[in-house]
């Protein structure tokens, strides 16, 4: 199923639909994640990772209409206290590859136009690094996910 979304993505989906392609991107930023234990709230603190990734959003009938989709690699997780480790402060680390499908609604004005969208994003769980102590927590970890997005936005459009 990646690889089927990563060959849309590389060939464009232009190119197999007919559709015109607004934009074509990539992604680069840094994110904070805090994983929440129901018996230990307290004891986790939040953790520091990256997001990479790549985009496009393609034109539907009628022209106000489009399709966002998105491919991407996240680092999560969590810095856990020295109560739950039973020695120091340590980090536990989640890495995820995520697609995402988004219908997005935009209204054009020069020179800006604002977007909304929403849609679902499938998490797929590659890794997990967490100290040896922890991982019975980490044994069998829930490798798929499904979550809801929402998208709103602001861009400053070119006259051609």
């Amino acid at each position: 199923m990646l690889t089927l979304a990563a060959t849309l993505m590389i060939t464009g989906p232009a190119d197999l639909i007919g559709q015109e392609v607004r934009s074509v991107g990539g992604l680069l930023g840094v994110n904070s994640s805090k994983q929440i234990w129901a018996d230990r709230p307290d004891a986790t603190g939040s953790r520091q990772g990256f997001n990479l990734g790549v985009f496009t959003d393609v034109a539907a009938p009628p022209s106000w209409l489009g399709v966002l989709a998105e491919a991407s690699y996240s680092q999560r997780g969590a810095t856990l206290s020295a109560s739950v480790t039973g020695s120091v402060p340590t980090e536990v680390r989640t890495d995820y590859l995520t697609g995402m499908l988004a219908p997005t609604i935009r209204w054009f004005h020069t020179p800006l136009g604002v977007y909304l969208g929403g849609g679902l994003a499938l998490e797929y769980l590659i890794s997990t690094s967490a100290p040896s102590q922890l991982n019975v927590l980490y044994d069998n970890p829930t490798p798929m996910a499904v979550s809801a997005v929402g998208l709103a936005g602001v861009e400053f459009l070119q006259e051609a």
